[in-house]
């Protein structure tokens, strides 16, 4: 019985790291597709553009996102 029981604790604690990672990896999808949307969002709204939502535009908004995020990093380095 002993046995039993240490048998289901270890198969509840080697779930949870999975289901962990099934979970961030599906935020992680969901954020990587949805911000570049809401970036055109953002722009259309603040600056009364006229962006369509199209896959060239989320495309290019990834673009932007990743080059930014670059020129910050390089930037943080060559300060310190």
């Amino acid at each position: 019985m002993m046995q039993e029981l240490s048998t289901t604790t270890n198969q509840v604690v080697f779930k949870a790291p999975s289901l962990l990672l099934l979970f961030g990896s599906f935020l992680f999808l969901l954020i990587a597709i949805f911000w570049p949307l809401a970036s055109i969002w953002a722009l259309n709204i603040l600056f009364e553009l006229t962006i369509p939502y199209t896959f060239w535009t989320w495309l290019a908004a990834w673009i932007l996102i990743l080059t930014f995020q670059g020129i910050i990093n390089i930037s943080r380095k060559s300060n310190k």
